[in-house]
């Protein structure tokens, strides 16, 4: 078995979840909301659940494929595999450029072509404008970055 699952900087996620998942977290769907920017980090650092990116491999891959893909540090250039038995983990980075991410599936698959596809792309939904100002002006708390 052949498992692919992409990875992305932990803050990055959070935010990019945290609008995707909007009404769930706010309350109210997005096209209903005007809550200003500080509004929104108020909810996003109170409601939000931030410790999702930090428990998911081992709730979904340690616990089902005995993986533990925390044994060793994560490699800079943002690609690593990984076996248990029958099992191979592909992990890539989700910042790495497209060519990097195509040819680390290619080589993980063995196939000679890829194409990929660009969907659930936040700056393109309805929320793009706020979601970007949101990016630009929130400001965590040091203890949230560390």
């Amino acid at each position: 078995m052949k498992i692919i699952s992409l990875v992305r900087e932990p803050i990055s996620r959070n935010i990019s979840a945290f609008f995707e998942n909007f009404e769930r977290d706010v309350g109210l769907p997005y096209e209903d909301s005007n809550l200003s920017i500080e509004e929104l980090e108020k909810i996003f650092l109170k409601n939000y659940n931030h410790d999702i990116p930090l428990q998911w491999f081992d709730k979904h891959i340690k616990k089902k494929f005995q993986i533990d893909v925390y044994v060793s540090p994560f490699p800079d250039h943002g690609i690593a595999t990984y076996r248990h038995k029958n099992i191979k983990l592909l992990l890539v980075r989700l910042e790495n450029d497209d060519e990097t991410i195509v040819q680390a599936i290619k080589e993980f698959l063995d196939l000679d072509t890829l194409k990929m596809l660009h969907g659930n792309v936040g700056s393109k939904k309805e929320y793009s404008q706020t979601y970007m100002k949101f990016k630009q002006r929130i400001k965590l708390p040091e203890s949230y970055i560390c």
